[in-house]
Order: structure tokens, then C-alpha cells, then sequence
């Protein structure tokens, strides 16, 4: 399947199972990368497709967090590193327009980082955004953010009994109404 080139630190979201995903950015041999890819694997054979979306997208950047909000049919990118440090920032796609928008932050919004995992609750109409790796520091916070049009709006989540332990590079993964962390 010819598809896009080698790479590490990249973010693949799908937006439902067995149908499209999306894959964006990392690093590739000597530069980062801002490139956008779909793959649809529910043809066969699978096929995949690189996309430019109009309007402002991120720019190039390794271990930034994606998910894919079903309740806006849009998928979400943001944090990571780039050329030239952290990122703070997020941006959405929107498939059916073919374009990116520049969120705009509200509320306890997570400062730059990379490596922090992040999964969509279906039922909350949330996503959930866990650690990651600061400058000379790792993270063990957790921060919930909800989409509503051009606004990503975070909420940081006080956790009761036991607090997650410092991670960078984990995998966060939504089962019905509970969030299992790994990493």
C-alpha cells in the first residue's frame, strides 16, 4: 500500500472502527512533519490518500495528542514538540469542508508539552488529555476538553485516592465509563 513515508511520534485517530482514520504529523528522517494522511481501510485494498486542508493548520510537530470528536464530526490536534519547542496550541479538521480552524482556548487549559495521551468519551462528549513531558518535567494532571464550534474548552480534573503516576509517551484508552491510562 503506498502511503506516507517512515516515522515516529506521529497521531492517528479513526472515526469510527473500520472506517477512515487520519494521521498526522511526527518525525521522519532528519525534520518533522505536517502532513496530513487518510486512510480508508474499508476498501479493499486499503488506500491511502494525503490531504491539504485549506486554512490555518498546526505546524509541524512529534508527540502531539488527536482525537477524533464525534459529537463535531471534526478531529482535534494539538500540544507536541516542534522546531522550535512545546507547542500550546490546537487545531481542528473538519473532513466534510476540508479545512482547518485555530481553536480558541478557555478555562485550565494544559501548557506545552509532548507525549501526553489523549482519548474521546463518546457518552461525555469529551476527550480526555493525561501527562506528558514539559520542559525537564512529566506530567501526571489530567484535563477533560469539550468542542463547540471554533472553542476547546478545558476543564483540569482533581482525581480522588490514588494519583496517577508521572508518564510521557502512554496510551489512554476510553472503556464505557471508565478511562484506563498505560505507559
Amino acid at each position: 500500500v503506498n502511503g506516507p513515508e517512515a516515522r515516529v511520534g506521529a497521531t492517528m485517530v479513526c472515526e469510527d472502527p473500520g472506517t477512515t482514520c487520519w494521521l498526522f504529523g511526527g518525525r521522519g528522517y532528519y525534520r518533522l512533519l505536517g502532513d496530513l494522511w487518510r486512510l480508508d481501510h474499508d476498501k479493499a485494498p486499503p488506500k491511502w490518500l494525503q490531504v491539504s486542508g485549506k486554512g490555518p493548520a498546526p505546524t509541524e510537530r512529534r508527540g502531539a495528542v488527536a482525537w477524533w470528536d464525534a459529537a463535531a464530526k471534526r478531529m482535534v490536534v494539538g500540544l507536541g514538540q516542534g522546531y522550535y519547542g512545546l507547542r500550546d496550541d490546537f487545531f481542528a479538521f473538519d473532513p466534510a469542508q476540508g479545512t482547518w480552524s485555530k481553536l480558541q482556548l478557555k478555562g485550565s487549559a494544559p501548557d506545552a508539552r509532548l507525549g501526553a495521551a489523549a482519548a474521546y468519551d463518546v457518552g461525555a462528549k469529551a476527550a480526555w488529555i493525561v501527562g506528558g513531558q514539559r520542559h525537564y518535567k512529566l506530567g501526571g494532571d489530567v484535563y477533560r476538553a469539550t468542542l463547540k464550534a471554533t472553542t476547546l474548552t478545558f476543564t483540569a480534573v482533581a482525581l480522588k485516592g490514588d494519583q496517577l503516576p508521572e508518564l510521557t509517551g502512554g496510551c489512554l484508552v476510553g472503556e464505557g465509563e471508565k478511562l484506563m491510562v498505560v505507559g
